[in-house]
């Protein structure tokens, strides 16, 4: 994500959970959901699940945080980032 005048930003993992339900076959379709859980300052939250038809195999969870590559620190982002995460807030 690079802003006019502003930092240079990418997203850093900062933490991954993930929980194995069902064992999934190849070859195969899943589809994959995912929601916002989390908005931060700083970082945010997203979960997803896996599924194939009405089964779920794999749930996630994964903290990402907003790093400026060039200060290397944990940044905010522009607000039409944090707007465009706004949208996908499920509560």
């Amino acid at each position: 994500v690079r802003t006019a005048g502003g930092p240079h930003l990418d997203f850093v993992l900062g933490r991954i959970v993930i929980d194995f339900v069902k064992e999934i076959r190849y070859p195969g379709v899943v589809d994959v959901g995912l929601c916002v859980r989390r908005l931060g300052t700083r970082s945010f939250t997203i979960a997803n699940g896996v599924f194939q038809g009405e089964t779920c195999h794999a749930v996630a969870e994964a903290t990402l945080v907003f790093f400026d590559t060039e200060s290397r620190t944990s940044h905010t982002p522009p607000a039409a980032v944090r707007a465009a995460l706004e949208k996908l807030l499920h509560a």
